[in-house]
């Protein structure tokens, strides 16, 4: 793979049918991880040294054919990697903030992820017993399969299908950081899935709680 199809690959930009929810869902992710993360040579899925080159690649493939939604996912994710380079270089974390805010992070499994190893309790109260992600998979489906291509469909259900591996014993009502982090560390130790796929299963997982939360926040 040359490095400009692993840049589009690493950023969602190779699948046209993504929806802006699943591309918001994956940037809010990567910016996440940038911020929370300590800074190594491997970060978030690409090297510290390349962030760069992945913003040159990205100016690159906006001169290539894409949708209106992918264009402004490449605009939002220059921000992102120039936010994260401020980070890197000079520890300043106030770009990746106002990115984050901007991406609508407030909300959801972002919070949580915010939240230093303590519990926040999402609104979803007509739940008695722990609240598991294949009920959650489950709903969102449900609801989102009719508006969904069947390519789009396949590819969450296989998603949602490695996630469930890994959410064991997670409660979605009260879940913390340290469980999503954990998890996330799980899938990467694992040996079966790349820092690009685990990043993908993340912000599907994004999406899946982000939607949980809207919906039962009303």
């Amino acid at each position: 793979m040359n490095e400009l199809a692993a840049t589009a690959k690493a950023f969602l930009l190779d699948n046209q049918e993504a929806t802006n929810e699943e591309l918001n869902a994956h940037l809010k992710s990567m910016a996440l991880t940038f911020l929370t993360d300590k800074v190594e040579d491997y970060w978030s899925g690409l090297e510290v040294d390349h962030i760069h080159d992945a913003e040159c690649d990205l100016r690159s493939l906006a001169k290539e054919s894409m949708t209106v939604d992918q264009q402004a996912h490449i605009i939002k994710a220059l921000e992102v990697l120039q936010a994260a380079r401020s980070r890197a270089h000079s520890g300043d974390t106030q770009p990746l903030l106002a990115v984050l805010s901007s991406l609508g992070s407030t909300e959801g499994i972002a919070t949580a992820n915010l939240e230093e190893n303590q519990a926040v309790s999402h609104p979803c109260r007509i739940h008695t017993d722990a609240l598991e992600f294949a009920e959650l998979s489950e709903m969102y489906i449900n609801e989102h399969a009719i508006n969904l291509k069947p390519a789009s469909l396949r590819d969450i259900e296989s998603a949602h299908k490695a996630l469930k591996l890994f959410t064991t014993g997670i409660d979605w009502k009260t879940h913390t950081r340290a469980e999503v982090s954990a998890m996330r560390d799980a899938m990467r130790e694992s040996g079966r899935y790349a820092d690009a796929t685990v990043n993908k299963l993340m912000a599907k997982l994004c999406a899946v709680i982000n939607w949980a939360y809207q919906i039962w926040s009303h």
